[in-house]
């Protein structure tokens, strides 16, 4: 096992400014269509500043130097704007990894909340457990609480789902409604928030949980924004769904792809650093080995 791999990280805190305009975004709970951007944008398209990434060596100096690689890794998988449709994620015996968690596989999720993704199931913070907690990112309705119902497949986070007066938050493909699928125009010319776009016969937006991406044919696949790692998982590159959601927000303030307003950017790593402000650093990682928690904190900057 490499010092990266046994790196041993129980807190990942990245924190940058997030601007919000009005996968799922960061502050859809709150503002359904809300589409969340980095803070090197705001409203001028084009090729924009760099969104820098640090080590924060303040906190567990000793740990930064094994956790650099991984670092550069997950920047560089950001940066190349791939995916996968299938098979973008490995377990047990066919990874690397001896024991615990992949410290890269938990940056590379991070560095998307970081962007402004937010995750494309319930989560942790809906107060559901699995397998409830892998139904569609969504907000409550006017009766005030999830109604996550798997449907006749028995798969949380399908078409199918019974969901009642729940508001959708994940950005589907229209008249698709398949994670699995990539499209050349990621924009809302292609995509939906409302449920007035899927497919006859479907109830709900399907995000690409591994169970619901088994079932539409598309093996060892999952979101990397999908919350829920188990141990000696190594899921180090984008799935559609990710790329496919990044590009949506890229497409600029009239989230039309093609016009003067869309953006694009880099990650750009650079090293090392104690105690960085953001003039320093937008994107700082902590690592606090005191709990099993990872998390990106991010701000509203209006």
């Amino acid at each position: 096992m490499s010092p990266v791999r046994a790196l041993p990280l129980a807190l990942l805190a990245l924190f940058t400014s997030q601007a919000a305009q009005a996968g799922a975004f960061i502050f859809a709970e709150d503002y359904p269509d809300a589409v969340t951007h980095p803070q090197i944008y705001s409203g001028t398209g084009g090729e924009r500043a760099d969104l820098t990434v640090c080590l924060d060596r303040s906190v567990n100096s000793s740990l930064t130097g094994q956790a650099e690689p991984a670092v550069i890794k997950a920047i560089d998988t950001w940066n190349r704007g791939r995916s996968l449709g299938a098979d973008n994620y490995a377990l047990n015996s066919a990874t690397d990894i001896a024991s615990g968690f992949d410290f890269e596989s938990v940056l590379l999720h991070e560095l998307g909340h970081c962007q402004g993704l937010n995750h494309v199931n319930h989560a942790s913070e809906s107060g559901f457990n699995d397998p409830q907690a892998n139904g569609t990112k969504s907000g409550v309705g006017a009766d005030g609480v999830f109604n996550q119902g798997a449907g006749s497949d028995g798969i949380h986070g399908s078409r199918d789902d019974l969901r009642g007066d729940d508001v959708n938050l994940h950005w589907y493909l229209r008249g698709q409604n398949n994670p699995g699928l990539f499209n050349a125009i990621a924009d809302s010319t292609t995509m939906a928030r409302e449920l007035g776009f899927l497919p006859s016969g479907h109830r709900f937006a399907a995000n690409a949980d591994r169970s619901v991406m088994a079932a539409l044919g598309f093996a060892n696949a999952e979101a990397v924004m999908q919350q829920g790692t188990p141990a000696r998982e190594a899921k180090r590159h984008l799935h559609h769904d990710d790329l496919m959601t990044i590009r949506f927000a890229r497409s600029g303030l009239n989230r039309v792809q093609g016009n003067s307003d869309d953006y694009r950017y880099r990650l750009r790593y650079v090293g090392r650093l104690s105690n960085p402000s953001n003039a320093d650093c937008n994107v700082r990682i902590r690592i606090d080995t005191s709990t099993g928690f990872a998390v990106c904190g991010v701000r509203h900057a209006s």
